[in-house]
Order: structure tokens, then sequence, then C-alpha cells
């Protein structure tokens, strides 16, 4: 009888770590590309087009070093600023402020001097942040 139970809710099990996933798929498409050759960091064409905040920018430089991370092109998740900077056209300075705004926000945490990574658990938060920023630049498009 219990066997029959297990069967029946199997269909009510997630996997929350492919939730997360899609909604990091969902939320740097065009934004950013990760290229299969040289397992990097490429920009994508709505980064530069839209109008985004530093802090939506950072984010979004800071969720797809996870996403490498996560799908094993890197050791580690952990950014510095002069990465983020680099990779995506931003001002050095800007970056460093928004960083440290974020990891005041609990976005973001400190991992060792100058490295910064995606807090766990606010990778929802984050996905949704970049989703509402996305979808203000394609409404924005539209008019």
């Amino acid at each position: 009888m219990i066997g029959l139970c297990v069967e029946k809710f199997s269909r009510l099990k997630v996997s929350s770590r492919k939730r997360i996933e899609e909604l990091m798929e969902d939320a740097l498409e065009g934004f950013i590309g990760l290229d299969v050759d040289t397992r990097d960091v490429v920009v994508g064409e709505m980064f530069n087009k839209c109008k985004l905040s530093s802090a939506e920018a950072v984010l979004i430089g800071l969720l797809s070093y996870k996403a490498m991370y996560m799908i094993g092109w890197r050791d580690t998740d952990a950014v510095s600023a002069k990465e983020i900077s680099e990779k995506l056209g931003l001002n050095y300075n800007t970056v460093r402020k928004t960083l440290s705004k974020l990891v005041e926000a609990k976005l973001v945490e400190r991992r060792s001097r100058g490295l910064y990574a995606l807090r766990v658990s606010a990778l929802e938060k984050v996905s949704d942040i970049i989703l509402r920023a996305k979808h203000r630049c394609v409404k924005g498009e539209a008019e």
C-alpha cells in the first residue's frame, strides 16, 4: 500500500536546482552568452542596448559567472570587480561601489579579499531583478 502512495506522489517531486537553472537561463538570455569554445562570458546585444542600472549590470555579471560555475566551466563562482569590469565594459570604480552596496543588501557575499559571489539564497531574487530589467527594456523597445 505504501508503494502505491509513493508512486502517486512522485509527480509532486521537483528539482529546486533545475528550477533555479531555468530562472537563471531566462534572466540571462539576451544579456549574455556563454561561449562553449572559450568557456567565457560573451556580452549580448541586450546588455548594451538596455539602460541597466549599475546594480542590474553587476548582478548580470555575477549571475553569468554563477552559471559557468554550475555547468562546470569554473572552479569557483567568485569573481573580482576587475574581472566584471573588464568583461562587461563597466567602470571599475562603479563596479566596486556597486558590489559594496550589493553586499550590504545581502544579495552578494564577499568570499575573500577582492572576490565576490551571489548568495545562493538570493538567486531567485537576483533572477527576478534581472527579469524585471529585461521586461522594462523589451517594453521600452515596443513603445
